[in-house]
């Protein structure tokens, strides 16, 4: 897909061509119009095309994860809090889980409520072991003054990383 390889752009003018020609709009071409936007900076427009996709289909969590991370780009973060908890109320699957705690994690960080943060990362390990749940456990203990945890847990994601990858190029 060209959205995976980077070409956000292209994705987007592919995306509204085929809306151009009639292709029915739905709450995921929506979804995926507004994180293709996300992506390319472009915010109001990201904000129209999650909210139009909410307004077709309500239970999307991971259409309010993006909110969320939108409201927090903006810094605000009482509004990004409303976004996550009503997706966290949504979340189904272990997928929607660790993007939604991840997201609980940066704004927590970012409310300076790192102990909070730490909840969110424990949660995002126990649903599985993935380097950005590793990572943020560590930039957790970090902010709670607990150095030799953090440097352990960065090495472990860090680790992780490199057999990912490893084993990518096999």
């Amino acid at each position: 897909r060209l959205e995976q390889s980077g070409h956000w752009t292209q994705a987007l003018e592919i995306l509204r061509h085929q809306i151009c020609m009639g292709v029915e709009l739905d709450a995921d071409h929506l979804h995926c119009m507004g994180r293709l936007y996300q992506r390319l900076g472009v915010l109001a427009s990201a904000e129209r095309a999650y909210l139009a996709s909410l307004r077709m289909d309500p239970a999307r969590p991971l259409t309010f994860n993006n909110l969320a991370l939108l409201a927090l780009n903006r810094l605000q973060p009482d509004l990004a809090d409303k976004w996550l908890m009503q997706g966290m109320a949504l979340a189904g699957t272990p997928k929607e889980e660790d993007l939604l705690h991840a997201t609980g994690c940066s704004l927590r960080l970012y409310q300076l409520r790192p102990a909070d943060a730490l909840g969110f990362a424990e949660h995002q390990l126990s649903i599985r072991e993935t380097v950005m749940a590793r990572t943020n456990r560590a930039s957790c203990l970090h902010r709670l003054g607990r150095l030799e945890e953090a440097v352990s847990n960065q090495e472990r994601a860090i680790r992780s990383h490199i057999n990912a990858c490893a084993s990518d190029l096999e």
